[in-house]
């Protein structure tokens, strides 16, 4: 369990170049104000038991909340973007000296925007892991592990913008109440479950397993009533050969496989649901891509 909080006056907003060269820790008067905020709760149960000899199982679950709000100079209501006035100062020169705070706002007609970044991150899940043992005459033996785990994370983000003028080198709101820039929701789900064997016998070592996983995610944009879900699945067998050859040498084979049994979009699909044979290459390709084979040697002075 934990819980951390941080306050920090922390701006997005840099420097030009000459500005950084001659005095690297300035800060830009429109950057007054500009502030992080954050508060961090996590909280992780874990249990193991073994309810006979070489048989174990263990359980998690946990949770983790995440809250930030950084207020800052996000730009001009209307112009240039920050890097670009930046990089060329000499090109936006009203925008840098409003920057800058050597000009009002009255002088140049320019507006600064400070935005609220607020976001709330947000994780939990649980899993289940179990262990069978069974072991050899002459030192080998066979271990089964059986895993399943739930996990669903999102982010909820609000950023307000707000407008501010520069008068007399400080910042005043303009009142004006400005519409949300992000408002949205996004979250995914993941459900796993994994199956590995291990035969240890004399100086041989085998492992092969394979893991299923399911990752459903949804984006919904309240700003404009929207909402987009997808799905995607994957298969991933996977298997592992080593030989000791005295106590100094290890080669080992590593051969694994990624199976995308992701949903396709409607116009990948035939009307009975099976792929139609214009996606036949590109199902080919992808299965290319996600086979690994590794060799290595290894020795121990």
């Amino acid at each position: 369990m934990g819980i951390a909080n941080e306050t920090s006056d922390e701006t997005y907003l840099g420097l030009s170049d000459t500005d950084f060269d001659e005095s690297p820790y300035r800060r830009y008067v429109s950057s007054r104000g500009d502030q992080f905020n954050s508060k961090h709760s996590k909280i992780q149960l874990i249990h193991t038991m073994a309810p006979s000899d070489g048989f174990r199982i263990s359980a998690k679950a946990y949770r983790h909340r995440f809250d930030r709000s950084w207020f800052k100079v996000d730009g001009f209501l209307s112009g240039p973007s920050l890097t670009q006035v930046l990089n060329d100062p000499e090109d936006y020169v009203p925008h840098y000296l409003t920057l800058t705070g050597a000009q009002d706002s009255v002088t140049t007609g320019l507006s600064i925007d400070k935005t609220d970044n607020a976001r709330v991150y947000r994780a939990q899940g649980i899993s289940v892991d179990t262990e069978k043992v069974w072991s050899f005459e002459g030192g080998g033996q066979y271990v089964v592990k059986l895993g399943i785990r739930r996990h669903i994370d999102g982010v909820r983000r609000k950023h307000q913008p707000f407008g501010f003028n520069l008068a007399a080198g400080a910042l005043v709101s303009d009142g004006v109440a400005y519409d949300l820039k992000v408002n949205n929701d996004v979250e995914a789900k993941a459900t796993a479950f994994v199956v590995s064997n291990q035969i240890d016998w004399r100086a041989w070592n085998i492992d092969f397993g394979v893991r299923h996983e399911r990752i459903g995610s949804e984006v919904i944009d309240f700003s404009n009533l929207e909402q987009r879900q997808t799905v995607q699945r994957e298969m991933m067998p996977g298997l592992g050969v080593s030989r000791f050859f005295g106590i100094a040498l290890l080669c080992s084979l590593v051969f694994m496989k990624a199976f995308p049994l992701r949903r396709l979009p409607r116009e990948h699909r035939s009307q009975s649901g099976l792929l139609i044979s214009s996606t036949a290459s590109d199902i080919l390709m992808i299965l290319w891509r996600s086979t690994s084979l590794v060799f290595s040697v290894t020795m121990k002075t």
